[in-house]
């Protein structure tokens, strides 16, 4: 299976790298504001397709070779040759998220809309029960089964307890559009992995 995310990784990372040259060519031209949105729309919407998918299941190294193809795009984006900025400084005067953060702003906009979805009532009263009460329901809702369609390595439990223990705030009465702005606010820019 991790060959199969490995090769995934890859593709990703490729087609993303084929519009580089289109990037390095707009780049003395158009304005910064609109050069990053050329970088949203073209580079990291291809690279984290369907992130919220396979995300939880890279490995270290796989999450390391995303952010550097990030990074090295943020270095055309804000003229930084000689690379003497570090990748927080990247992100901060770009003001674009690392593969990270992404990832995590993604994750908590995943429960906050399950949670907050009526028609999930049931898994919604099951996922509190187990998350947050120290006695764990005995049939777990898990991401993954046993067979070759497996998409994750944590069950679903330990993954949403995992981020709601990020959100910083009182979440579980917002709306969608309220909880998207606040946790684009609380969640830095940068996250190292």
């Amino acid at each position: 299976m991790k060959k199969l995310w490995n090769l995934h990784v890859n593709n990703a990372i490729k087609k993303a790298n084929s519009v580089s040259y289109s990037l390095r060519m707009l780049n003395p031209i158009l304005p910064r504001s609109l050069h990053r949105q050329v970088i949203y729309a073209h580079f990291i919407s291809n690279l984290v397709y369907g992130s919220p998918v396979w995300a939880g299941c890279l490995n270290v190294r796989d999450v390391k070779r995303i952010d550097e193809v990030i990074f090295k795009t943020l270095r055309l984006h804000c003229r930084d040759f000689n690379r003497t900025l570090t990748n927080f400084e990247l992100c901060m005067k770009s003001k674009v998220r690392s593969f990270v953060s992404l990832k995590i702003v993604n994750d908590a906009i995943m429960l906050q809309r399950l949670c907050n979805n009526p028609s999930n009532t049931d898994l919604t009263v099951r996922l509190i029960l187990q998350s947050f009460l120290l006695s764990r329901h005995p049939e777990r809702i898990n991401f993954f089964d046993t067979s070759t369609k497996r998409i994750g390595r944590t069950s679903f439990v330990n993954r949403s307890k995992s981020i709601s223990e990020l959100i910083p705030f009182a979440w579980s009465d917002l709306e969608c559009d309220i909880f998207k702005r606040k946790i684009k606010e609380a969640i830095p820019l940068y996250i190292r992995t």
